[in-house]
């Protein structure tokens, strides 16, 4: 068996374990080449997309341009069949790498977004560079929805209640729609506060999904507050390992990655066409939190502004025993956790309802900065993906504010 057919039996056995996307790293002009590789693809029902171009040094010292393409993978693939078809594709292999070749298409680099983790990461690195943009993106997106509702204000809300009495607005559904529409395509499911409502039987079983609130703190956006934010989790085995904080107000985007700390960015406007992000673009230049290790003086305690409840203000007095003077601040949404997680508050009491969707994003960045979340007044860990999805009630604490 030659070197290629011996690449290509490995390849598709590596396909057939993780049945999602294959990644082509392309160097040269893939348009010379998409109709060969479309015509191959679609008799496997495959489906190709070019993503993204960065340009890069090639071989020798030459410059030239990387593009990524995506392969769809529908189900399980026929080793025969990739042999077939993508045979007279494989010139040689480096056997080093085990997944780099040279083919009709230059220098290609081959994987999957499910491959293996390196220790103590939580995604592959292409997995990163995939669904964190991508999620970046989905948050501009879902902001600029909000904000062209949101700049009609002078005209009469179209605002109904949900099952739970709790507003629902078209700014709500309009922004639920741009950020399903972006992130449909990469096949993670999408578990939304405005997506239809799922059976605990149809979920339980996810390995790796996005938890999304197209847009926390309705009630703000009725108000006209500005205090509304675009939450995106994406999980993975039931715990939030990216999170994302939209505030399209103000212009501001909190971004992390589990293990590799939060930041923050500001100007940052909504973006209806947002997209081409790579992973570098989505955090090079941001801030890395938290902003401030000071614990505040007088301890700044930050509470909902539309969910007051007795037990939230029980609480707090419990606090402010303990540390005399301490200030209550008033803010909408998830905002809280990203002011936690700059340091500008301290903690957060919240003893009224809220779901999954609205802590999952905020959560992992603070947890990134050494703060922590915790239901009261167990002070245990929050679970997700549960059979309900309503949360316990729960306090925050800063990571400075860990070591009082």
């Amino acid at each position: 068996m030659s070197v290629a057919v011996e690449f290509l039996v490995a390849f598709a056995a590596f396909l057939l374990e993780y049945k999602d996307f294959v990644i082509l790293e392309v160097f040269e002009d893939f348009s010379l080449h998409a109709s060969a590789l479309n015509h191959r693809c679609a008799h496997l029902n495959l489906t190709v997309v070019v993503c993204q171009q960065y340009p890069v040094e090639a071989h020798g010292g030459a410059f030239g341009t990387l593009q990524t393409v995506y392969i769809e993978l529908p189900s399980l693939l026929s080793l025969k069949l990739l042999s077939c078809y993508f045979y007279d594709y494989i010139h040689s292999v480096d056997t080093q790498l085990g997944c780099k070749c040279k083919t009709n298409f230059g220098m290609c680099k081959i994987f999957s977004i499910f491959g293996d983790m390196e220790d103590g990461k939580y995604l592959t690195g292409a997995q990163r560079e995939l669904l964190i943009p991508r999620a970046y993106e989905a948050a501009l997106r879902g902001g600029a929805a909000i904000m062209e509702h949101y700049g009609r204000r002078d005209k009469a809300l179209d605002v109904d209640l949900k099952r739970d009495l709790s507003p629902i607005t078209e700014a709500d559904r309009a922004a639920h729609r741009a950020i399903r529409e972006w992130l449909g395509p990469m096949r993670v499911p999408v578990l939304s506060e405005e997506g239809r409502e799922m059976r605990f039987d149809e979920r339980r079983d996810w390995e790796m999904f996005w938890l999304v609130d197209p847009l926390d703190g309705t009630r703000e956006y009725i108000k006209g507050t500005g205090e509304f934010t675009v939450n995106i989790a994406l999980m993975v085995d039931h715990r939030p390992v990216v999170g994302i904080i939209f505030v399209p107000v103000l212009q501001k985007i909190y971004v992390c990655e589990k293990g590799h700390g939060s930041f923050v960015r500001s100007g940052v406007a909504p973006d209806a066409a947002a997209g081409g992000l790579s992973w570098r673009d989505v955090f090079e230049g941001a801030s890395r939190l938290p902003l401030s290790t000071e614990v505040g003086s007088p301890l700044r305690i930050a509470v909902s502004r539309s969910h007051p409840s007795p037990e939230t203000t029980a609480y707090v007095a419990e606090i402010q025993a303990r540390f005399p003077g301490a200030v209550v601040i008033e803010q909408g949404s998830s905002y809280k956790f990203g002011l936690l997680a700059e340091g500008a508050v301290d903690c957060y009491v919240r003893a009224s309802p809220t779901y999954e969707w609205d802590t999952a994003a905020g959560e992992v960045i603070l947890s990134e900065t050494g703060g922590t979340t915790s239901s009261l007044p167990e002070l245990e860990k929050f679970a997700y993906n549960k059979e309900s999805l309503l949360n316990p009630w729960f306090v925050c604490r800063s990571g400075s504010f860990q070591e009082s």
